[in-house]
């Protein structure tokens, strides 16, 4: 192992462990877990005790349940522990996953340092910790997907576009989007340079066909298909409907808005940033320090991330942050890059004192910021639903019928969430 696998095993070691010390703070400031967890885990008792047309029956998109209930049954854990044990694992791998991308856009050392400390802070992440969702899932497996795109684009080895697929395929198990990129995002290839006929090549080693024949047969994305065909028409059609253009904008405005609430100002400043770099004159120039090609790929899966989410967002007009993970992690990937040159800013005030050298002073300071609104529960808390429910094991029989609106004090107090 060479010195710089081992600055980046070190360093891959310590994502995982802060990974894992943070899981544990949310494990114990958030003890209550969100109300969609009840309902998977409804999902995944129907499963065990009844099959796998009984939990589809409940919900047509139960993979997530699934995987609870078989690592319950593997592990002997309950659902409730085999779903924050899921939750752990995600986490500490999401942490790595994102330095490798960070990695394959800019070998520099530094980007990976950062790209951990700032995946570790980020709010949306840490309240994520909490929750038991599929969406984890879903961002593990687009991030890896994203890995092995790099890796065929660098080698165009037809082991990396079946592992492309796979691993896509995974993460459209978790979120019906995950299908979408995986049809949209090897048009990548006509924009990647070399001949048309080499391009055509590589777009048909990512999509073969008998990959669009196991789709819109075998798995039934024909449904999905005609529901993003549905969503597009009703995107198009909205200034119509909405009182035309007007309304349209609006719409969009709104979208926008939620995307900027979604990760905050100082990510979003910090993204803004990565688009600048520092000359030798310590003048500001228009650059990123990332190669073209590598910007296309990030934009073949963020289009299609912003195509579904927009297309959401006009049929129901609300945006959990849970929902633009992949799409907001792909913005934060460019994030280190900002902090770095906010940095080299700092460092040039020695030269040449100007009032933008005091921007990395500010940003350390709003980061510091998320880190404590990170460790420190903030907001309603729903510890009362724990209470009742360790007054519930104490003091209510078990052979004693419990009715409750709340599936989650049924969990959390030993008692199945169906029928009590």
């Amino acid at each position: 192992m060479n010195g710089c696998n081992r600055k980046e095993f070190f360093l891959y070691t310590i994502a995982i462990l802060l990974s894992f010390l943070l899981s544990l703070i949310d494990r114990f400031g958030h003890p209550v877990f969100n109300p969609d967890g009840a309902f998977y885990f409804q999902v995944a008792e129907t499963y065990l005790s009844h099959g796998f047309h009984a939990a589809t029956a409940l919900f047509n998109w139960p993979f997530y349940p699934i995987s609870v209930a078989w690592l319950s049954r593997l592990t002997h854990l309950s659902l409730y522990n085999a779903g924050y044990l899921m939750n752990v694992v995600c986490s500490a791998a999401i942490c790595v996953v994102f330095a490798r991308v960070v990695r394959h856009l800019n070998r520099d050392f530094v980007y990976q340092c950062l790209a951990v400390l700032l995946i570790l802070i980020w709010h949306v992440f840490a309240k994520l910790r909490a929750d038991l969702t599929r969406d984890q899932g879903f961002w593990l497996f687009g991030l890896l997907s994203l890995l092995a795109f790099f890796h065929y684009v660098k080698t165009r080895k037809t082991i990396f576009s079946l592992l492309w697929f796979l691993v896509l395929s995974m993460a459209a198990l978790y979120r019906m989007e995950g299908a979408f990129i995986l049809i949209t995002a090897p048009l990548a290839m006509f924009f990647l340079g070399g001949c048309w006929r080499e391009r055509l090549i590589d777009y048909f080693k990512l999509n073969l066909p008998i990959i669009v024949v196991v789709l819109f047969f075998v798995l039934g994305f024909h449904a999905f298909f005609h529901l993003i065909w549905e969503r597009a028409y009703r995107l198009l059609n909205y200034s119509r409907q909405s009182g035309g253009e007007l309304g349209l904008v609006t719409s969009l405005v709104s979208y926008v808005w939620v995307l900027f609430n979604s990760m905050s100002m100082v990510y979003w400043l910090l993204f803004v940033l990565a688009f600048f770099q520092l000359k030798e004159n310590n003048q500001m120039k228009f650059a990123l320090p990332v190669s073209k090609s590598k910007i296309i790929i990030l934009l073949s899966y963020l289009l299609p991330c912003v195509l579904t989410t927009l297309a959401f967002y006009t049929k129901k007009h609300f945006l959990e942050p849970r929902y633009l993970l992949l799409l907001l992690s792909l913005c934060l990937s460019l994030a280190p890059f900002g902090l770095y040159f906010s940095y080299q800013l700092w460092q040039s005030r020695r030269k040449n004192f100007s009032v933008r050298g005091v921007l990395f002073p500010v940003v350390v300071v709003l980061l510091f910021a998320e880190l404590v609104a990170d460790l420190y529960p903030f907001g309603t808390s729903h510890r009362y639903v724990m209470q009742a429910a360790n007054w519930v094991k104490r003091n209510v029989s078990s052979q004693t019928m419990l009715y409750t609106c709340k599936g989650r004090l049924a969990i959390l107090a030993d008692r199945t969430a169906e029928g009590q």
